[in-house]
Protein backbone atom coordinates (compact mmCIF):
# COMPACT_ATOMS: atom_id res chain seq x y z
CA UNK A 1 0.00 0.00 0.00
CA UNK A 2 1.32 3.44 -0.90
CA UNK A 3 1.90 6.05 1.77
CA UNK A 4 -0.68 8.80 1.99
CA UNK A 5 0.15 12.29 3.16
CA UNK A 6 -1.87 15.24 4.43
CA UNK A 7 -0.41 18.71 4.04
CA UNK A 8 -0.97 21.55 6.50
CA UNK A 9 0.19 25.11 5.91
CA UNK A 10 0.51 28.32 7.89
CA UNK A 11 -0.13 31.48 5.83
CA UNK A 12 2.76 33.97 5.78
CA UNK A 13 0.60 37.06 5.31
CA UNK A 14 -2.73 38.42 6.33
CA UNK A 15 -4.63 38.62 9.56
CA UNK A 16 -5.68 34.98 9.69
CA UNK A 17 -2.52 32.94 10.27
CA UNK A 18 -4.10 29.79 11.68
CA UNK A 19 -2.92 26.45 10.28
CA UNK A 20 -4.98 25.45 7.24
CA UNK A 21 -5.54 22.18 5.39
CA UNK A 22 -3.55 22.37 2.16
CA UNK A 23 -4.51 18.98 0.72
CA UNK A 24 -3.85 15.25 0.58
CA UNK A 25 -1.92 13.01 -1.79
CA UNK A 26 -0.67 9.46 -2.28
CA UNK A 27 3.05 8.83 -2.73
CA UNK A 28 3.51 6.74 -5.87
CA UNK A 29 7.27 6.85 -6.28
CA UNK A 30 10.21 7.73 -4.10
CA UNK A 31 13.59 8.44 -5.73
CA UNK A 32 16.16 8.49 -2.91
CA UNK A 33 19.08 9.60 -5.10
CA UNK A 34 17.34 12.83 -6.15
CA UNK A 35 15.19 13.26 -3.00
CA UNK A 36 12.16 13.40 -5.27
CA UNK A 37 8.68 12.19 -4.40
CA UNK A 38 5.95 11.68 -6.99
CA UNK A 39 2.38 12.20 -5.83
CA UNK A 40 -1.06 11.32 -7.19
CA UNK A 41 -4.69 11.44 -6.08
CA UNK A 42 -4.45 14.99 -4.92
CA UNK A 43 -7.33 16.52 -3.00
CA UNK A 44 -6.95 20.23 -2.37
CA UNK A 45 -9.26 22.93 -1.07
CA UNK A 46 -11.25 25.10 -3.46
CA UNK A 47 -9.80 28.63 -3.81
CA UNK A 48 -11.65 30.92 -1.43
CA UNK A 49 -12.88 28.02 0.74
CA UNK A 50 -9.93 27.44 3.07
CA UNK A 51 -10.43 25.06 5.96
CA UNK A 52 -8.83 25.91 9.28
CA UNK A 53 -7.48 23.08 11.43
CA UNK A 54 -9.20 24.74 14.40
CA UNK A 55 -12.58 24.16 12.70
CA UNK A 56 -12.09 20.40 13.16
CA UNK A 57 -11.90 20.87 16.92
CA UNK A 58 -10.81 17.94 19.05
CA UNK A 59 -11.65 15.40 16.32
CA UNK A 60 -8.20 15.80 14.72
CA UNK A 61 -5.89 14.18 17.26
CA UNK A 62 -2.62 15.22 15.61
CA UNK A 63 -3.49 18.93 15.78
CA UNK A 64 -4.35 19.14 19.45
CA UNK A 65 -2.34 21.99 20.90
CA UNK A 66 -1.50 23.66 17.54
CA UNK A 67 -1.65 27.42 17.63
CA UNK A 68 -1.35 30.33 15.24
CA UNK A 69 2.44 30.45 15.44
CA UNK A 70 4.39 27.88 13.46
CA UNK A 71 5.94 25.03 15.36
CA UNK A 72 9.59 24.43 14.51
CA UNK A 73 9.37 20.64 14.96
CA UNK A 74 6.68 20.46 12.27
CA UNK A 75 8.76 22.40 9.73
CA UNK A 76 11.74 20.02 9.85
CA UNK A 77 10.03 17.07 8.17
CA UNK A 78 6.92 14.94 7.94
CA UNK A 79 5.15 13.60 11.02
CA UNK A 80 3.20 10.35 11.22
CA UNK A 81 -0.54 10.56 11.74
CA UNK A 82 -3.01 7.75 12.15
CA UNK A 83 -5.42 6.59 9.47
CA UNK A 84 -8.38 8.12 11.30
CA UNK A 85 -6.84 11.60 11.13
CA UNK A 86 -6.04 11.20 7.44
CA UNK A 87 -9.58 10.05 6.63
CA UNK A 88 -10.98 13.01 8.58
CA UNK A 89 -8.78 15.52 6.70
CA UNK A 90 -9.57 14.08 3.27
CA UNK A 91 -13.27 13.76 4.13
CA UNK A 92 -13.55 17.39 5.19
CA UNK A 93 -11.78 18.57 2.02
CA UNK A 94 -14.09 16.50 -0.20
CA UNK A 95 -17.21 17.51 1.74
CA UNK A 96 -16.39 21.20 1.31
CA UNK A 97 -15.65 20.68 -2.41
CA UNK A 98 -18.95 18.89 -2.99
CA UNK A 99 -20.88 21.56 -1.07
CA UNK A 100 -19.26 24.46 -2.96
CA UNK A 101 -19.17 22.82 -6.38
CA UNK A 102 -21.86 22.76 -9.03
CA UNK A 103 -24.80 20.37 -8.55
CA UNK A 104 -24.66 17.08 -10.49
CA UNK A 105 -26.18 17.28 -13.97
CA UNK A 106 -27.31 13.64 -14.03
CA UNK A 107 -29.23 11.69 -11.40
CA UNK A 108 -27.45 8.99 -9.43
CA UNK A 109 -27.91 5.46 -10.77
CA UNK A 110 -30.39 3.32 -8.87
CA UNK A 111 -28.35 0.23 -9.76
CA UNK A 112 -24.62 0.05 -10.38
CA UNK A 113 -23.76 -0.05 -14.06
CA UNK A 114 -22.37 -3.24 -15.53
CA UNK A 115 -18.95 -3.28 -17.20
CA UNK A 116 -18.78 -2.82 -20.93
CA UNK A 117 -18.97 -5.55 -23.57
CA UNK A 118 -15.20 -5.82 -23.90
CA UNK A 119 -14.69 -6.17 -20.14
CA UNK A 120 -17.15 -9.07 -20.08
CA UNK A 121 -15.54 -11.02 -22.96
CA UNK A 122 -13.36 -13.13 -20.70
CA UNK A 123 -16.38 -14.16 -18.61
CA UNK A 124 -18.63 -15.35 -21.44
CA UNK A 125 -18.71 -19.05 -22.25
CA UNK A 126 -20.25 -20.17 -25.50
CA UNK A 127 -22.30 -23.33 -25.42
CA UNK A 128 -22.90 -25.24 -28.64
Amino acid sequence: MADRIAIVSWPDRGLDRRPMLAGTATVTKLLPESHEVRLRHRVSPIPGHRISIASLGQRLAVARGWRTERRAELLVGPRLIDERDFELIEGVLLEKAHAAGPPPTRPAHARPRTPGRRALTGRISWGR
